[in-house]
């Protein structure tokens, strides 16, 4: 891949949550953390601001909530 072709975490994080809920005609519920909206996310094990690009692949989801019901925890 060029680099001139890569998007910056921001604009990757965009892409999975508010631009995920756009696509799906969910921006109304979904898409992020505000009070009246589901709460369906992802914790990860460490911030992912703080991890080299090449590492990002290798963090592991550590609790997954939708509709703000924990669904799993590893």
């Amino acid at each position: 891949m060029d680099p001139h072709e890569r998007v910056d975490l921001d604009a990757a994080l965009r892409c999975f949550t508010e631009a995920g809920a756009y696509a799906s005609y969910e921006e109304h519920l979904k898409g992020r953390l505000t009070p009246g909206m589901l709460a369906d996310f992802i914790a990860l094990p460490t911030d992912p601001y703080r991890v080299e690009p090449a590492g990002l692949r290798d963090l592991r989801v550590a609790l997954t909530v939708v509709g703000g019901i924990v669904r799993w925890q590893g």
